[in-house]
């Protein structure tokens, strides 16, 4: 009877997930007939004031015959109907709008087609072939792992962003307390190999060589005095 509750089974082997489908009975009758949802898109080709010719919805003037007087509308709203098919017999025609269309409007068809379905009844008497879900639940097999389907690490290049670049003419209207300081002066670089300032050579005087090596002399016995005083704490 209607209003009555329909439930589609998998299978009445396991209590859970089985159910496949839900419904409701509507209307019992030998009669019925099934429509289906038909969505046509066509183009115009040939914009008049209040006439378009519209292509790419049909394929031949037969096809257009059977939806004669059928209501269109644009993608903007603008509403027509479908008169008569051109001469040419690829599917063209003529329709009629409540306002003049544009060549980039979309015209659209909505309808409901009449579809037929064979009617027959099949008992089953055989168990039908288990699913691959139901063989590797039996077997306790674990499903195919796809490769490109896992997680995989990101790697980024790492991004170095430069140093912020003031203008003079800006860092002259800046505060003292927002002016770019001076970073502290590091330890002096050694010059690079083949720079003028590595090959000059240096002529010290006598006086200076001798103050040179009072010096390093001084350095090495302090050196030695500290080396013998750390073996004797030891």
């Amino acid at each position: 009877p209607p209003n009555t509750g329909v439930l589609c089974f998998q299978t009445d082997a396991r209590k859970s997930f089985r159910i496949s489908a839900t419904g409701v009975v509507l209307e019992v009758a030998a009669n019925l007939k099934v429509v289906k949802k038909l969505k046509l898109v066509g183009s115009p080709f040939k914009v008049f004031k209040n006439t378009a010719f519209i292509k790419d919805m049909f394929t031949s003037a037969l096809e257009v015959a059977k939806f004669e007087g059928a209501a269109l509308r644009t993608v903007s709203g603008v509403r027509g109907q479908v008169k008569r098919a051109l001469q040419a017999d690829d599917g063209t025609f003529r329709a009629t709008f409540e306002d003049k269309l544009l060549r980039s409007d979309l015209v659209l068809l909505k309808a409901w087609v009449p579809t037929s379905s064979s009617r027959e009844r099949r008992l089953l008497t055989h168990t039908p072939t288990s699913r691959r879900e139901q063989v590797r639940a039996e077997l306790g097999a674990a499903p195919r792992v796809n490769a490109d389907s896992l997680y995989k690490p990101i790697e980024r290049a790492p991004r170095r962003f430069n140093k912020l670049a003031v203008p003079k003419a800006l860092q002259a209207a800046l505060p003292y307390k927002s002016k770019p300081k001076l970073d502290a002066p590091s330890a002096a670089k050694k010059p690079r190999k083949g720079s003028l300032k590595a090959l000059r050579a240096v002529v010290a005087e006598p006086e200076e060589r001798a103050a040179a090596k009072l010096m390093q002399q001084v350095h090495t016995m302090y050196n030695e005095r500290e080396r013998k005083r750390k073996r004797s704490m030891e």
